[in-house]
């Protein structure tokens, strides 16, 4: 998900000895307008409309066998929407490429509508399916790719362990130690292969058949959710897991490949093979369903009890990410600094460094890191407060957070810095890199949406 942008990042964060100061400057609160404008914006052209409210008609005017005349390449575009039109269109979309590949081994959703689509996926999650007889017995190339070592990506290799020193000294300088080592173990661990992270999860939940049953029942039963239009009574993303699967270690594993892939579980296809079919398909539908229930909540389905979040994003996978780092390796610090680098310096999907300095300092792509960086210190935090109540270290409490709060925060303390032109970004990205760092902190100051 956002390790190719984490190794550039930690380079850029390698001098450290300047110290924090906080600009606070006023702004006005993270209100429901505010969240709209924001995460629905930069969205319009793949409906072909010129305002957000032209989007929501048109999308709500869509139907899934006439989404090829808009220009929308994946269910995860979908679920960026939150709009329960625009998620059921994502989850139909997902179904839609699940179900093709049963068909044909492509993702070519033209082949089939999206009422069939729905009784395929149905007939492969009830074991009763003759499509997996389309799959080869065996798949090397899963196996491959999670043996693949991240020291294969020379930008990985680049990496210095005094930059990741530096990053950890400047934010942590207490515990620099600690999150150094950690850290580091993240991206060892993490590091992607042919775009793909978690890859050590991704193989184990694939493989493993204890996943295959409990994932399917419970993705069937998001299936007769959504068919049928029944009440969600209070249900949570991590809490159904727990239901079906009994341990919390297969619970986490399931929620770092969720995190891994957001709800673009097609991409793994290729990887799959008769044995692990279902459970893939599995993973598909529960990605796509928890944002649609997302969309019929007020009280996000995808988060846990005890986060407070208004402004759905359709990114729950920052928080269980960092929440999953954080809970397996130790140090939420070092799980957060993760995204960060991500964040800083990532240039996947339509991600561009440049735009943190050439758009006004509140735009809504830099408001979009705000809410990224606001979801990630929040799993930052749970997974070091589940790792405490897993392994006893502290008497059992309430989880709180308020991701709105935190949201308001960092733009609070961001400095209002004129923005600068195209070229002079690329030339403090390039020749300056001290500079552009100095000049990103300022303008979002991280540090300021943790505990």
């Amino acid at each position: 998900m956002y390790f190719r942008g984490l190794v550039t990042g930690v380079t850029t964060l390698s001098i450290f000895l300047f110290s924090l100061v906080f600009l606070s400057s006023p702004a006005s609160a993270w209100t429901e307008e505010k969240c709209r404008n924001v995460v629905f914006s930069g969205n319009e052209y793949k409906f072909k409309a010129k305002t957000i409210d032209e989007m929501i008609q048109n999308i709500e005017s869509t139907d899934i066998d006439d989404l090829d005349d808009h220009v929308v390449r994946s269910p995860w575009e979908m679920g960026m929407i939150p709009n329960l039109a625009a998620r059921k269109l994502g989850y139909q979309f997902q179904l839609r490429m699940l179900s093709s590949w049963a068909l044909s081994l492509t993702v070519d959703q033209g082949i089939t509508t999206a009422e069939n689509a729905q009784a395929i996926v149905s007939d492969v999650l009830s074991g009763r399916s003759t499509y997996l007889e389309k799959l080869p017995e065996f798949n090397p190339k899963l196996k491959l790719l999670a043996g693949k070592k991240y020291t294969d990506r020379s930008e990985i290799a680049d990496v210095s362990s005094f930059s990741v020193w530096g990053v950890c000294a400047y934010y942590q300088n207490i515990k620099s130690a600690e999150c150094y080592s950690e850290l580091s173990r993240i991206m060892e661990v993490m590091a992607p292969v042919d775009g793909i992270t978690a890859r050590d999860r991704i193989y184990q939940v694939l493989k493993n058949q204890k996943y295959q049953e409990p994932l399917s029942r419970l993705a069937l039963e998001y299936l007769e959710i959504i068919e049928k239009g029944l009440p969600l009574q209070g249900r949570k993303l991590d809490e159904d897991l727990m239901r079906v699967l009994g341990t919390e270690s297969m619970k986490w594993n399931v929620l770092a490949v969720l995190s891994a892939r957001g709800a673009n579980f097609y991409k793994l296809l290729e990887y799959s093979s008769k044995n692990d079919f279902r459970t893939l398909v599995a993973l598909g539908v529960i990605s796509s369903a928890s944002l649609y229930f997302d969309s019929l909540n007020h009280d996000l389905f995808s988060f846990p009890r005890g986060v407070k979040v208004d402004c759905d994003s359709g990114k729950s996978y920052h928080f269980w990410m960092t929440a999953y780092l954080a809970r397996r390796f130790g140090s939420k610090w070092a799980a957060y600094l993760s995204d960060v680098g991500y964040q800083m310096k990532s240039k996947t999907e339509f991600r561009n460094p440049n735009r943190a300095f050439t758009d006004r300092w509140n735009s809504v792509a830099n408001q979009k890191i705000r809410l990224d960086l606001a979801y990630s210190a929040a799993g930052a935090e749970y997974g070091e407060f589940e790792r405490n109540q897993f392994f006893g270290s502290k008497e059992a409490e309430i989880f709180k957070f308020d991701i709105d709060e935190v949201t308001d925060l960092l733009e609070e303390n961001s400095e209002k810095l004129p923005s600068i032109s195209n070229d002079q970004a690329n030339d403090l990205w390039n020749n300056y890199e001290l500079g552009a760092f100095i000049r990103w902190n300022k303008i979002f100051r991280p540090e300021a949406a943790m505990y």
